[in-house]
């Protein structure tokens, strides 16, 4: 193959030349690109009405599921694989991939432009070198003409013409459909639109139907009725049916009558989807059910603590006062402390205190780490009638009944004070009772022994006798006497303490159960035994003879008035009087002659329990034979 000829250097001659025809490539490219633009928007845009359409239809005629969200994928991948090959096809490989050669645009350019009379091309392929050889003088020629023509006359008629309007035209004939449906129903083509977008946007039907919640999703107790709204618009187009359906997460769904307004989830609906449906038409919008347990509390633990005045027990603790099943009781001023637990983790507890005026007091709470446990304490008041508390769980679920215990203030009451029937005892109470129940012991202590009334002769005693009792625990005792009409004079009474030699302490006699008749317990609080919970001291008592020797004239005819008065344990404490008792100073021969009657009646009422006895005698079983 022979080698290309060598030529004069001309090509710098046909610098405006190639410059004209490289803006010809730009400018074929251009319109290449601006056809097929048009094309590619026109063909994509009835695509895209089709599959908008499409959907339409399949959702109207599925209005509870609508179109499946598979097949609007696939809907999604057509189109868009669709706008892909067509791009591909129409714009990218003609406008970018194709090659166009300055030879091809020079030979167009000669079509249309006579006056180059083949002259560009043979400069051209001169420059390059590909024609036959000729005389310089030839060539420089003919490249300065092509270069002076190349200055002149119009060459974009060299292109093909009407592309760019073709290709607007068809991209407006694409684009019409839509902006009629627009002008026609914007909100029906916008939702079309976002569906094929990607999005899960109802479309709308004329009728707006809108379910309002107090959230989404909607949490609802397990076995409770709960409400949403169900809203329609434009407002008086209510349709004659509505139904408020419930697709559950099995599969499964449900349905009820739901006129506009609020409507009634029942109480057995499982979790799942709700949304609303009349026709083809369904709500614009879905709530999601669920189903939760209500937060429920339990006592872990209940304390009372009795206030410092009640004393500490042996191992430094408060004592402890009435706690059952969370039902709380005590003196005013005890402290309470209470332990409880949620099913459910909490979020807000509220705990508080119930007056018997119903007035709420709230009560500080502390909240553990794990969202259960909650620990909370206050003091009891008077005026406390019961305690309750109420929780909300991480998922707003409230208690459903509040946890509610008894909550009491053990009434300040002063102590009790009795002054005991006066007795002669014969012996000790160990002895009186040998043998029989201490109840009948008693009652044939107070048959046989008893000389209540007794009058006390100058310079004489008479015998006191009193038991006392206080929840709050007894301190100490005195006695009060003064000579009628005198003023009041305070006796202490000192506190004897027990020995294992006395005995138990027996307050219905006021002396320990081997007290000789002789010795005097002025004074005795029965002490804790260490079995119980209690402080102890609730139960006293104590006997004394009461000399009247050292009153200062004193004379037959004075009477003596006396009462027993005890303090319990608060500070200030509280004080118990026993009912006063009247004593009469007599003379000697007046002593004896009420001594003497009271043995007359005494022997007449065991001559009575004698003939009593007989006449029932072997009338009851076990009933024995009276011994005369």
């Amino acid at each position: 193959m022979p080698e290309p000829v060598p030529q004069p250097d001309s090509s710098w001659m046909l610098a405006p030349v190639r410059a004209r025809l490289a803006a010809l490539a730009r400018q074929e490219r251009l319109h290449r690109a601006t056809l097929g633009a048009g094309r590619w928007v026109a063909a994509l845009a009835l695509t895209l009405l089709a599959l908008m359409l499409a959907d339409n239809q399949l959702d109207r005629l599925a209005p509870l599921d609508g179109t499946p969200v598979w097949l609007r994928l696939i809907m999604r991948f057509i189109l868009m694989a669709l706008g892909v090959y067509l791009a591909w096809r129409w714009m990218i490989k003609p406008a970018c991939m194709a090659k166009l050669d300055e030879n091809t645009l020079a030979e167009s350019v000669e079509k249309t432009n006579p006056a180059f009379n083949h002259s560009l091309v043979t400069a051209l392929a001169y420059a390059r070198g590909t024609a036959m050889p000729a005389h310089d003088a030839l060539v420089r020629a003919i490249t300065k003409q092509s270069a002076q023509l190349a200055l002149q006359g119009d060459w974009s008629t060299a292109l093909k013409k009407g592309r760019p309007a073709r290709g607007s035209l068809l991209a407006l004939l694409g684009i019409a459909p839509f902006l009629v449906l627009l002008a026609w129903n914007a909100p029906w083509l916008l939702a079309l639109l976002a569906r094929q977008a990607g999005f899960n946007k109802p479309i709308p039907r004329g009728i707006v139907l809108t379910l309002t919640a107090q959230a989404n999703p909607l949490i609802l107790p397990v076995g409770e009725e709960g409400n949403l709204e169900l809203s329609v618009l434009p407002q008086g187009q209510t349709p004659n049916t509505c139904t408020l359906v419930l697709r559950q997460k099995d599969g499964l769904q449900r349905s009820i009558n739901a006129p506009a307004g609020v409507v009634t989830i029942p109480a057995d609906w499982e979790p799942g989807t709700l949304l609303a449906q009349t026709g083809p038409i369904r709500s614009s919008n879905e709530v999601e059910l669920l189903r939760l347990e209500r937060p429920i509390l339990e006592i872990n633990q209940s304390l009372v603590h009795l206030p410092a005045w009640v004393g500490k027990q042996a191992n430094g603790q408060p004592w402890p006062g009435s706690s059952r099943g969370g039902d709380m009781a005590g003196w005013e001023g005890s402290t309470i402390k209470l332990s409880l637990r949620s099913s459910q983790p909490i979020r807000q507890v509220t705990v508080e205190k119930i007056t018997t005026q119903g007035t709420s007091l709230p009560v500080a709470v502390t909240l553990a780490a794990d969202g259960r446990t909650l620990e909370a304490q206050t003091e009891i008041l008077a005026t406390d009638r019961l305690w309750q508390a109420t929780a909300i769980s991480i998922d707003g679920l409230a208690t459903r009944f509040p946890l509610r215990r008894r909550l009491e203030a053990w009434p300040a009451m002063p102590p009790e004070v009795e002054i005991l029937p006066e007795l002669m005892l014969p012996a000790t109470p160990e002895k009186l009772f040998a043998g029989i129940e201490r109840a009948k012991g008693l009652r044939q202590a107070l048959e046989e022994h008893e000389v209540d009334g007794i009058p006390v002769p100058p310079g004489g005693k008479f015998r006191i006798a009193y038991k006392a009792s206080s929840r709050a625990g007894i301190a100490k005792a005195r006695l009060l006497f003064r000579v009628v009409s005198g003023p009041w004079k305070s006796l202490p009474l000192p506190e004897t303490t027990a020995t294992g030699q006395n005995g138990e302490f027996i307050t219905d006699l006021g002396v320990f159960l081997r007290t000789p008749e002789n010795q005097e317990i002025p004074f005795h609080a029965v002490a804790d035994s260490g079995l119980s919970l209690t402080p102890g001291r609730e139960l006293a008592g104590g006997r004394f003879d009461f000399r009247i020797g050292p009153l200062e004239n004193i004379k037959p005819g004075d009477r003596i008035e006396y009462i027993v008065e005890v303090d319990d344990h608060r500070n200030p404490p509280l004080q118990g009087r026993s009912s006063p008792r009247v004593k009469e100073v007599v003379t000697l021969d007046d002593y004896l002659g009420w001594l003497a009657r009271r043995e007359r009646e005494q022997e007449r009422m065991r001559e009575l329990r004698i003939r009593q006895a007989e006449v029932f005698e072997g009338l009851l079983p076990g009933s024995m034979p009276v011994q005369k």
